[in-house]
């Protein structure tokens, strides 16, 4: 266990699923083995964060390489990628949740951020989203520059060839991260080799020099009302062939006002929602699935994998076994408040069901009704009462609008045939890992637009299932699409074989439905699993 004097560097290389290519994901795997195998150092901690599963692969800053190795393993393209209308705001709002992290940590401490440049920035302050996206650029330089950590960014595109008149469009492209590195002091890497740019980075975190600045009286904003002004600083050095880079900002605010309060087990779980530290005492999978309620309303379905054996079971008078658990679930849509749900979770039965609980886990569900479309970070954090220990787990979802789109499809939920007869032992909707050769089915809904008469547009529909494995389809099959009776939803259910051919690896199941009123709009949804020997 290294001990924190001996901290050399920490690092925590952002890989942007939300943003990267399918080759680009490959680059970026080639990349972080290279550094893990040859650049890292002892004394150096590394994590490394996807974004599309808002958290770390293993949720805390390591000095081990197998661990990183195996969460370079699990570095996959995300194919949903493109329904995020606004990735330059989610991007910022994750780096300034890691900056929050990295306040506490010593020695050097770098950012890398690897991703395929979807970050136009715009000055136009009366645009409200180009003013929105400014606002999360300039808190992340803020909170880096007060947790002195140093971003680095990568384009993965590398060097690109095209015509003149599409230069300056491939430029603006790289704005939000140009001035990312260069707010904070790093480095810039769009036309070097993917390798050649972490040897960069690596480089620059050998040595440094510490200036400190101590803002003049005058600059602190209104506490109260919560309004800071921005402040520029600029930092020249006279020597020629001299050049420096410095930080460039900050908001007019203390480092103690700016510094999220921790300070009941309430506030502790929901800073777990993003920790890079010690946030796996309680190991949780969490899987948000977009579902409609009875009434056709939308609600994330927060299916939650708990691995009972780090959970604490007394035993009680009646000789049966008991353990309590607090859980949160917080659904953040960006540039609105969170919505969050808490709740006392009760586990307990016989010594049986104890067994069968530490073999297997247990899986929880946590609904949480939302209001508006678009883009959630949804995130989870379940603490065990009796010792006190936190685990998290989360990622992206898209809520699509109900009252836009022509068709609405939720998100498939898939199982392993037959299923267990106690749900609560099922850990399949959760995990998604399916064993060579065996059986799983898929379901979801349908939501259509409606007709003059008020009726659902079911009839006409037309389903497909696709399996897609390494971006490449491998099976197409049709699927019917049954009207619910008294709804206006309809249901696709069906099973697919993993033969014994069928490779172990990761795998995404992709549900298409088109069809309805004008017979040409369709929507697609994908969930993704793996196959394991």
């Amino acid at each position: 266990m290294i001990r924190p004097e001996q901290v050399r560097r920490s690092m925590v290389i952002v890989v942007d699923d939300l943003s990267l290519s399918f080759t680009s994901i490959a680059a970026v795997r080639r990349t972080l083995q290279q550094f893990v195998e040859k650049q890292m150092q002892p004394g150096d901690l590394v994590a490394i964060w996807q974004v599309g599963r808002s958290n770390s692969v293993f949720q805390q800053l390591t000095t081990d390489k197998r661990v990183l190795e195996a969460a370079i393993r699990t570095v996959r393209w995300n194919p949903r990628s493109e329904i995020f209308p606004d990735r330059t705001y989610l991007m910022f709002s994750t780096l300034s949740l890691l900056m929050n992290e990295l306040q506490d940590t010593g020695g050097r401490k770098a950012l890398v951020l690897m991703s395929d440049a979807p970050y136009p920035l715009g000055v136009d302050w009366t645009d409200p989203v180009a003013a929105r996206r400014q606002q999360a650029l300039r808190d992340v330089i803020d909170k880096a520059n007060r947790s002195g950590t140093v971003i680095h960014t990568i384009d993965m595109r590398g060097v690109a060839y095209m015509r003149p008149g599409q230069v300056p469009r491939f430029w603006a492209t790289q704005q939000g991260m140009a001035q990312l590195a260069w707010g904070t002091g790093g480095l810039a890497a769009f036309d070097n080799g993917y390798v050649q740019a972490m040897q960069r980075v690596e480089a620059d975190q050998q040595g440094y020099y510490l200036i400190g600045f101590k803002a003049p009286e005058g600059l602190l904003g209104d506490a109260a009302k919560n309004r800071f002004d921005y402040h520029s600083v600029q930092v020249e050095v006279k020597g020629k062939g001299l050049q420096v880079r410095s930080r460039t900002g900050f908001w007019g605010q203390t480092d103690e006002a700016a510094r999220p309060k921790r300070n009941t087990p309430e506030s502790q779980m929901i800073a777990s929602l993003y920790s890079l530290y010690n946030t796996s005492g309680i190991h949780v999978r969490a899987a948000p699935q977009f579902a409609l309620t009875a009434e056709g309303k939308p609600l994330v379905h927060n299916l939650l994998h708990v691995d009972a054996r780090d959970v604490t079971f007394r035993s009680e008078a009646s000789g049966n076994y008991k353990a309590e658990l607090d859980a949160i679930v917080v659904a953040t849509a960006f540039g609105s408040d969170p919505m969050s749900l808490s709740r006392r979770l009760v586990i307990e039965g016989s010594s049986d069901r104890l067994k069968q609980l530490r073999e297997k886990g247990a899986t929880l569900v946590l609904d949480v009704p939302i209001k508006h479309p678009g883009p959630y970070q949804i995130r989870a954090s379940v603490r065990d009462s009796a010792s006190g220990v936190i685990g998290s787990a989360g990622q992206y979802l898209e809520i699509p609008d109900l009252k836009k789109e022509h068709i609405v499809l939720t998100t498939p939920v898939l199982e392993e045939v037959p299923a267990p007869a106690d749900k609560s032992y099922d850990a399949s909707p959760v995990l998604r890992e399916f064993q060579v050769g065996s059986r799983i089915s898929f379901e979801f809904a349908v939501v259509t637009e409606k007709d003059s008469g008020n009726r659902a547009q079911t009839a006409n529909l037309k389903a497909a299932v696709e399996l897609y494995r390494d971006n490449k389809s491998i099976l197409t099959r049709p699927v019917a699409v049954v009207p619910v009776k008294d709804s206006d939803l309809g249901t696709v259910r069906g099973a697919l074989e993993l033969g014994p051919k069928l490779a172990a690896g990761q795998y995404y199941l992709k549900a298409t439905v088109a069809g309805g009123a004008g017979q040409h709009r369709s929507a697609s949804v994908w969930t993704d699993f793996a196959v394991v020997e």
